[in-house]
């Protein structure tokens, strides 16, 4: 059995041991997510993307909560960037820290994507 870490501190303290078990479990459940999404990945019934009617000249953005190589996999998957269904995807990684309760991920999207008003 390992050392016992508290939560607030598991990022904070490094213990070897800890970390490489960590890092083991951690790169066979990215490896086991990457087959699954790249493979078998189906939309979510009710998504709507350009082949559902959305015109050309909407932009559209998709955000999963995943890291990056996580979501690309996703979008591979499910072929979206490829045949043009959305324009931009959005992970974790591309999200900073808001306190003005704007969700970050819609914030990143809008300035990427030159979209100046949340209702837009």
């Amino acid at each position: 059995m390992g050392k016992k870490i508290d939560i607030e501190d598991f990022e904070r303290i490094k213990h070897p041991e800890t970390y490489d078990r960590a890092k083991k479990v951690f790169d066979r459940y990215q490896e086991i997510m990457l087959e699954y999404y790249r493979k078998k990945c189906k939309e979510v019934p009710g998504h709507r993307t350009r082949s559902d009617g959305v015109t050309s000249t909407d932009q559209g953005a998709t955000d999963t909560g995943f890291h990056r190589v996580i979501t690309e996999a996703i979008m591979e998957g499910l072929g979206w960037i490829k045949d043009g269904l959305v324009d931009l995807f959005v992970d974790v990684q591309h999200i900073l820290e808001r306190s003005d309760g704007l969700r970050p991920s819609y914030l990143y999207a809008m300035t990427q994507l030159n979209i100046q008003s949340v209702h837009e």
